[in-house]
């Protein structure tokens, strides 16, 4: 899922919303955590969530839960979250 998602990158997505703060067309940007924070911020304006980080963690619930983890923009809790939720829907 690693490879697919990001190869293995810890990046935004590119979904077609507001918040400014994504990969360009054809390009990646690295999460740093100062773009995270810029990021969260227009988040919560209401311009719209983007994948973040290695697993590409796209829900708010999702990107809190990383954030009480230790951080989305860190590799560890982004794929901490990420195979939690991929456990639990194996499971249910």
């Amino acid at each position: 899922m690693l490879e697919v998602e990001t190869g293995f990158r810890n990046v935004f997505g590119h979904d077609n919303v507001r918040n400014p703060i994504k990969s360009p067309p054809g390009g990646l940007l690295a999460v740093t955590p100062d773009l995270y924070r810029q990021y969260l911020g227009f988040r919560r304006q209401g311009l719209g969530n983007q994948g973040v980080g290695p697993m590409q963690l796209t829900s708010p619930g999702l990107q809190d839960r990383a954030d009480k983890l230790g951080g989305t923009w860190r590799p560890g809790p982004n794929i901490r979250v990420g195979v939690e939720l991929i456990a639990s829907n194996i499971k249910r």
